[in-house]
């Protein structure tokens, strides 16, 4: 992904877009769920939570930098716009959560 990104910049390098690799976002915090809470399934050392690739920690970052990112109106329009039994609604708090998130990781810096 992060040759693809860089191959992609270059390429691009005359227009304004650009395309970015996180690794953070698929390493840092991939061992965040070594134990469950009470009364949840265990789950296994993966960026895989509970079937599906999705972390608190990732939707409430990606919601700050721009809620449409994390589908919205898709989910809620299915009933899935929680996150293992948390409510993400409202959107305010989710980003609330993300902003809070992120200078709690800028003072561990």
């Amino acid at each position: 992904m992060e040759r693809v990104a860089n191959a992609l910049t270059r390429r691009w390098s005359g227009e304004k877009a650009r395309v970015h690799y996180l690794r953070e976002y698929y390493f840092e915090d991939q061992w965040s769920y070594d134990t469950p809470p009470p009364g949840e399934p265990e789950d296994r050392r993966s960026d895989w939570r509970n079937g599906i690739h999705d972390d608190i920690y990732y939707e409430v970052e990606i919601a700050v930098q721009d809620p449409k990112l994390i589908r919205i109106d898709e989910r809620t329009k299915v009933g899935l716009f929680t996150l293992h039994g948390v409510e993400l609604t409202p959107i305010e708090r989710t980003m609330e959560i993300g902003r809070a998130f992120e200078a709690s990781r800028r003072t561990l810096r």
